[in-house]
């Protein structure tokens, strides 16, 4: 079509959506089109739901105007409709990613799961419902329609399954190993509601199984299988193809599709970031700016969206020059952190940095308090 050809339009090459080709829902004219916030999500789901690897350039970009335009205020550039409709969009669509993280166009990092589900928690009345949208528009100022939107994004955002469990095996391969969101290798736990056993897990919270990297080292047509228990006899199951090559897989569950709904996002020679500081030490007392490179070794990047979360306690200031970074395939980046140990710190006092991207599973670094 000349319209998605044409350089001079708003939207050309930001990797955002627009509606259609035949009318915009912008104010931006009648031949005009500018991308906006819920199309752009619902687009970004569209890519994700039917298998489109996030390193694809289309997925990435369009991921990327997600993250840039990330607000909880309004509809990105659609004037004061839509709000409540967005953010449903949004949350089922970064409900499918394997980063829990967003960095804004502002560089600010935001725990996008937790922030829109405390934003519908506070709209809500005491009688139970939710207030209008006060920006009126596709019928969002309806008490009724806005009710429907907060339950469905605080349902896309958290499992709302009762009594679950997920399942997650490989067939065709050995040694696979699980990794949780914060870089730890999984093994069972019984306070956790979770066993593993060989080349499956079983686990029974959803806090645990929200999102769990699967890492295979190759087999002879692997399959990767997910089950999903709840309710005690009602199921849900979800297979894929893993090949013969390493690979490595983020399953991601809740309640985008369904009360237990699960996805597999498949990195086929799976890409790997390497960090080259795996500990630190810090003097109580003093600042330290320390430097991580980040590289791609295996040259099937790259490694998008890399963001580093410090998880640092009392008396702890923690700065990152840059979040959000991308590094290419077989190449290095650098991420910066400033911080600070007050002299009331424990020397014995350690904790975890943890570096999690979209494309590959976290890298833990371990600090030590020192004298």
């Amino acid at each position: 079509m000349p319209w998605a050809h044409n350089i001079t339009l708003p939207s050309h090459g930001d990797g955002g959506f627009v509606y259609n080709a035949y009318r915009s829902r912008t104010p931006l004219g009648e031949d005009q089109f500018e991308s906006y916030g819920s199309i752009t999500a619902g687009g970004y789901f569209s890519y994700m739901v039917t298998g489109n690897d996030e390193r694809q350039p289309e997925v990435a970009a369009a991921r990327e105007w997600l993250d840039h335009e990330y607000t909880l205020e309004i509809n990105p550039r659609m004037v004061g409709k839509g709000l409540f409709y967005y953010l449903w969009s949004q949350t089922r669509a970064l409900a499918l990613s394997g980063q829990e993280w967003v960095v804004d166009g502002a560089g600010k990092l935001h725990h996008w799961r937790s922030e829109v589900a405390e934003l519908f928690m506070d709209l809500q009345l005491p009688n139970g419902k939710w207030p209008g949208n006060p920006q009126t528009g596709w019928r969002e100022e309806e008490p009724e329609i806005a009710g429907i939107y907060a339950i469905l994004s605080m349902q896309a955002a958290y499992m709302t399954a009762p009594n679950p469990e997920l399942v997650i095996s490989v067939d065709g391969a050995s040694g696979v190993t699980f990794v949780d969101l914060d870089g730890n290798r999984m093994t069972t736990d019984p306070t956790k509601g979770l066993v593993v056993d060989g080349d499956s897990l079983t686990c029974t919270d959803p806090e645990v199984f929200r999102k769990v990297w699967v890492l295979v080292p190759g087999g002879t047509d692997a399959t990767l299988t997910l089950t999903g228990t709840w309710k005690g006899d009602r199921t849900s199951r979800y297979t894929t193809e893993l090949g013969s090559a390493p690979s490595s897989v983020i399953v991601t569950t809740g309640g985008y599709a369904g009360p237990f709904g699960m996805f597999a996002m498949v990195y086929d020679d799976r890409p790997e970031m390497v960090v080259d500081k795996p500990k630190v030490e810090l003097v109580r007392g003093e600042t330290k700016v320390i430097d991580f490179e980040l590289t791609e070794t295996t040259g099937n990047g790259p490694i998008t969206r890399a963001v580093l979360i410090t998880n640092a306690g009392e008396g702890v200031v923690a700065d990152v020059e840059r979040q959000g970074i991308n590094v290419p395939a077989g190449d290095v980046d650098v991420i910066r952190l400033t911080i600070s140990v007050d002299e009331d710190v424990k020397a014995s006092e350690d904790w975890n940095l943890v570096i999690t991207s979209s494309t590959s599973p976290p890298e833990v670094i371990s600090v030590k308090v020192v004298d």
